[in-house]
């Protein structure tokens, strides 16, 4: 972990934390401006993201250590995370799922007549997009795997639950995550729980994690 970052913030007020949020929004969404996005939209881009999420994505590599601010190095806190979204936002507007892919046509226009006849230009990412069906051999397979997938994440969720009963912060935000709220914000919203904390919930729950995919592997 950043001790640096995480002393820092665990230093502020909420006050203060919401007023560094607020400012790092606004410049995300001015330099999410200046990127193409096969979304259309500089606010809601590609993978689910979003210019709130990757402020908090800035916030928590920072305070893991996976960017790790040294404050005698650069003593601006602000500026670094600012450097971080910098980052983060031309890794994802350079990443496949924004470059490979392109948005569907609308309905009724020229784009979306060559789009569905094939006239337009074809791609090789094109050709995979409209690859015949699976034959029925693939199609079981994909289903069998499918359900095995799904046995193993109701086992691995049922056990995350139950190894959690006694952590009602950790439970709330497992329940949140299983309700589709993944990233920090959305949590702290839905649980009621200040965002400096969801991201020490989130430590405690990757761990969990980590130990429940060990216990799983030794008992296939």
């Amino acid at each position: 972990m950043s001790t640096d970052a995480g002393d820092l913030i665990g230093r502020m007020s909420k006050e203060e934390f919401d007023r560094l949020v607020l400012h790092l929004g606004n410049y995300a969404l001015r330099e999410s401006k200046r990127y193409y996005w096969r979304t259309g939209d500089s606010v809601e881009l590609p993978g689910g993201e979003t210019v709130e999420s990757i402020v908090y994505l800035a916030i928590e590599k920072t305070i893991t250590g996976e960017r790790n601010w040294d404050s005698q190095k650069d003593p601006d806190f602000k500026k670094y995370l600012m450097d971080v979204i910098d980052s983060l936002l031309n890794h994802l507007a350079t990443g496949k799922e924004n470059t490979m892919l392109t948005a569907v046509p609308e309905v009724g226009s020229d784009d979306r007549k060559d789009w569905e006849t094939g006239a337009a230009k074809r791609t090789a990412e094109a050709d995979w997009l409209a690859r015949q069906t699976a034959t029925p051999e693939e199609e079981l397979l994909e289903k069998e795997a499918a359900e095995r997938d799904g046995q193993l994440r109701d086992r691995a969720i049922g056990a995350l639950l139950e190894s959690s009963k006694d952590d009602k912060e950790l439970t709330f935000v497992i329940e949140a995550m299983l309700d589709g709220y993944d990233k920090p914000g959305e949590i702290a919203n839905v649980t009621g729980i200040d965002i400096r904390d969801v991201y020490n919930v989130m430590k405690r729950l990757n761990r969990k994690i980590a130990v429940i995919r060990k216990q799983l592997r030794e008992a296939a």
